[in-house]
């Protein structure tokens, strides 16, 4: 079930569908959200759903594998639900945490959508678990228009 924009914050503005989170990257929002930044990050947000977005560039010029090598060492051994898929050039690693009860926060879809050129990182942090399959489709939706303008679809 997708909340309605009544819900949202009044003070911030609001993004929907095609959304971009730089020149390189964007994202669909299959709803209306409340957006900022924190921390040099993007942050979209409505009740019960938030989703935390970092670009990284590469800077080392290693692969996509090289750099998913990378990430998949510092991901946490209580990942769950872990897939790793290719499609349109575009390589995703998707995993989720179960929420701790010391700050009582929901499970977690972590998300990283690597190109040559870097990678996106998405952290969805969910209350309920029927937003799951929200969390997932805006991971699904990661697009870099670099491949797009070279043809190569992403």
């Amino acid at each position: 079930m997708i909340m309605g924009a009544q819900r949202l914050h009044p003070d911030f503005p609001v993004a929907e569908g095609r959304h971009p989170l730089d020149r390189e990257w964007s994202l669909f929002l299959p709803a209306k959200f409340n957006r900022r930044t924190a921390d040099g990050n993007l942050v979209l947000w409505r009740p019960g759903l938030t989703a935390w977005a970092a670009i990284w560039s590469n800077t080392g010029n290693e692969s996509a594998g090289q750099r998913l090598a990378r990430i998949k060492n510092t991901a946490t051994a209580d990942a769950a639900f872990v897939r790793e898929t290719w499609r349109e050039r575009l390589l995703f690693l998707i995993y989720r945490l179960h929420g701790s009860t010391e700050d009582e926060r929901g499970p977690t879809l972590y998300c990283f959508v690597l190109a040559d050129s870097g990678h996106v990182e998405l952290a969805i942090h969910f209350d309920h678990e029927h937003d799951m399959p929200i969390a997932e489709s805006i991971c699904a939706s990661v697009r870099n228009a670099r491949l797009e303008r070279m043809g190569l679809r992403s």
